[in-house]
């Protein structure tokens, strides 16, 4: 966009701004942007994140300055490519500027940069330009779309109350930032209109447009971790990390493109807490990760958790930290005897023996089960006789019975 009215010889400044819109929220890039009267417009402003492309929160401007001749009609043509590089549907938009004795022009004053969460005042101005030195202008009004509109503060030199060559008019307004928590920047699209005169000549309606930008500084805020394991696993065993993950920060902003590690669980992933599904990490989101890891065959697993991230600019946030350890657990078998606990002399008597398992982890079971009696209490080693429910595996809720015979002797009173 440029200015409505110039007069011939006038350097005028043409302004462009481009915005990607897409479903899904990915980005697209600018192949190319021209204007048929205006050689080579350039990149400006905009891009935020540094990323090269355009993101649907942002709006990239670009310039160009050209001296105006006569009316003109501008071709604007814009080419450019979605996130996969493919061609996405040109656009096209027609202006014109036309010839006049004067002409209006307006700018952004600022604010350039401010915090989030604030409350700033943003500045333009409006001055007059003009072959005829005897050029003014009245009925002054300034318009900011879908930010303000802004009040005279200042530039009336004369007190005249009419807009004079020389003089620049000073505009002012008050805005919140705190809708802007997760906003790149604020787009300021400023249209200016009065009343011009030569002398006492009505030479008509002048207006000027143009763009300005803000850019948004969030705040760096903590990432917090807290990793949940259980107490101790057998060797072999799979298990399950869970982390829960919060942030918090002084405007109300959240984090984004998190990385979690686990010095001794590869790859943990996101499971649940995106609950606006923005994929920023609000203040009051809880994101929750997990992690399959596999018990050693010796020693304790200690598990040494980072989250690290950052904020809406891409300027990292403070990490969070948390450990958690795993005890190796290897469960505990239980023996005990049953009977005969009264015999004589030469009687041929059955001892038996219980078997059961325990383990503080979980289900668990054990094979291979075998009871070992010394020499001189059996003739032979004791056999299994029954409770095992034919899967071969000694669970926790099982007891298995062995049996073995013998003859009583007087080896047998002291040592059963």
């Amino acid at each position: 966009m440029g200015p409505a009215l110039a007069f011939p010889g006038q350097s005028v400044e043409y302004t462009y701004v481009v915005r990607y819109d897409s479903a899904d929220g990915s980005s697209g890039s600018v192949t190319f942007l021209t204007d048929d009267q205006c050689d080579s417009p350039v990149y400006n402003s905009g891009d935020k994140n540094g990323n090269g492309r355009v993101d649907v929160s942002e709006a990239w401007v670009y310039y160009c300055t050209t001296t105006f001749t006569e009316t003109t009609e501008h071709n604007v043509r814009l080419e450019g490519t979605d996130y996969d590089d493919e061609e996405t549907v040109p656009v096209n938009e027609l202006f014109h500027t036309a010839a006049s004795v004067a002409s209006l022009l307006t700018e952004f004053l600022g604010v350039y940069f401010a915090a989030s969460n604030s409350t700033v005042t943003f500045s333009y101005g409006v001055s007059l330009h003009s072959q005829s030195l005897s050029t003014t202008a009245d009925s002054i009004t300034l318009r900011v779309e879908d930010i303000c509109v802004p009040e005279y503060a200042s530039g009336d030199e004369g007190i005249s109350e009419v807009l004079e060559l020389g003089e620049t008019w000073v505009y002012q307004c008050q805005f919140e930032l705190i809708q802007h928590r997760t906003a790149d920047d604020i787009t300021h699209a400023i249209a200016a209109s009065g009343r011009a005169f030569d002398g006492a000549t009505d030479v008509g309606t002048v207006s000027a447009t143009a763009f300005g930008s803000t850019i948004i500084e969030h705040a760096i805020g903590s990432l917090k971790v807290q990793a949940f394991a259980p107490a101790s696993a057998r060797p072999g065993d799979d298990f399950t990390l869970y982390y829960e993950i919060t942030y918090s920060s002084d405007d109300g902003s959240p984090a984004q493109l998190l990385n979690v590690t686990d010095s001794s669980c590869f790859y943990p992933e996101y499971l649940s807490g995106d609950l606006n599904s923005n994929n920023l990490l609000d203040p009051d989101e809880v994101w929750v990760y997990d992690c399959v890891c596999t018990m050693p065959d010796s020693g304790n697993l200690v598990h040494e958790v980072v989250v690290n991230g950052f904020n809406i600019d891409g300027e990292s946030v403070l990490e969070g930290v948390d450990d958690a350890t795993v005890s190796l657990s290897e469960g505990a078998l239980r023996v005990k005897f049953e009977g005969v606990y009264e015999g004589r002399h030469g009687d041929e008597v059955t001892f038996q023996y219980s078997v059961s398992y325990k383990n503080d982890v979980g289900p668990g079971y054990i094979t291979d089960v075998a009871v070992n009696i010394g020499n001189d209490v059996c003739d032979t080693p004791p056999v299994y006789v029954y409770g095992n429910n034919d899967d071969d595996q000694l669970s926790q809720v099982e007891v298995w019975v062995f049996e073995c015979t013998a003859l009583l002797s007087s080896t047998h009173f002291d040592s059963c």
